[in-house]
């Protein structure tokens, strides 16, 4: 069971976890990438749209040559 943390309360239209609430997006994703997205957001007890969060978030830190 995915958790929202402990000790914190959900309120519709409230953040949880940032300062600005999450909002419905779609996209389109191999069987293969969305397998692997659902396996790790598993083994790190978190749903796939936290995961794919974190990810997202985390982009600034990598380095412009990682990318080329």
């Amino acid at each position: 069971m995915k958790s929202t943390g402990k000790g914190v309360k959900r309120t519709k239209n409230q953040p949880v976890f940032y300062e600005e609430l999450k909002k419905r997006r779609n996209i389109m994703l191999t069987n293969t990438a969305w397998e692997k997205l659902v396996k790790t957001s598993n083994s790190l007890e978190i749903s796939v749209s936290e995961l794919i969060e974190r990810v997202a978030r985390n982009l600034a830190n990598i380095k412009q040559d990682d990318c080329d």
